[in-house]
């Protein structure tokens, strides 16, 4: 019987430091260690992250992309393989495209089957696995990466909650091998609390410049790539 901590624990204490309220999920075999520290939350009455499951993997993102415009809170996703990430992809572009934060979560494995020590059947080789399933993924993220080490899992995880919320926001994708989470993991002795994002505003000197420039020019041309949350800002700019 298992008696360690191992990477499920390291990922859902992750989310713990970035506030995660749910983790949506339309998951595969993949995430068992994540499920079995969701059970140890729930057993020690720990507070924590809901696990909200669905049947399809669009539908579990829109949901992180539509709870994170009404609360402002990045949530998180976990799914299934490579099949699953690119069966959510056009999900994940969406959040992109409008700046929606969240951390995305795939495990193709990289050497399960491999260690004689594990008791698990060879899986195959020769799909997404040789190449990475992030190669697929960036064109539609924020940032996309392979989680390398069972060692690095934990920060790996803090810091893609951290770059989802930096300007320009959007959705950052991790790979994360079933055999980095089945490898035990010990808690930092000193977890550090994430701190908010960088609030990034100009200087009040170049925004009464351009302002001036404005107000001189006869036929002004604002062109902005968003206005952001707030419909007074769009109205303003028409």
């Amino acid at each position: 019987m298992k008696n360690y901590l191992d990477g499920g624990e390291a990922i859902l204490e992750a989310f713990r430091k970035l506030k995660i309220d749910y983790i949506m999920s339309s998951p595969g075999s993949e995430w068992s260690p994540v499920w079995e520290a969701l059970a140890r939350q729930k057993l020690d009455k720990r507070p924590g992250p809901t696990f909200v499951e669905s049947w399809h993997e669009t539908l579990a993102v829109n949901m992180a992309t539509g709870y994170t415009l009404m609360t402002g809170r990045p949530q998180a996703v976990l799914l299934h393989a490579g099949v699953g990430m690119l069966q959510g992809s056009m999900g994940v572009h969406g959040a992109l495209q409008n700046e929606v934060p969240m951390v995305v979560m795939s495990g193709e494995s990289q050497t399960l089957g491999e260690d004689p020590d594990l008791d698990i059947e060879q899986q195959w080789y020769g799909g997404l696995t040789i190449g990475g399933i992030e190669r697929f993924v960036e064109p539609v993220a924020k940032w996309a990466r392979a989680v390398t080490s069972p060692y690095t899992l934990y920060e790996t995880v803090i810091r893609a909650g951290e770059m989802a919320q930096r300007v320009p926001k959007g959705p950052i994708y991790l790979n994360v091998a079933l055999e980095h989470m089945l490898h035990d993991w010990t808690p930092p002795t000193a977890a550090r609390e994430v701190p908010p994002a960088p609030i990034l505003q100009p200087r009040a000197q170049d925004i009464e410049e351009v302002a001036g420039l404005l107000r001189s020019s006869k036929h002004p041309v604002i062109v902005a790539e968003t206005s952001g949350r707030d419909p007074a800002a769009f109205t303003a700019l028409v």
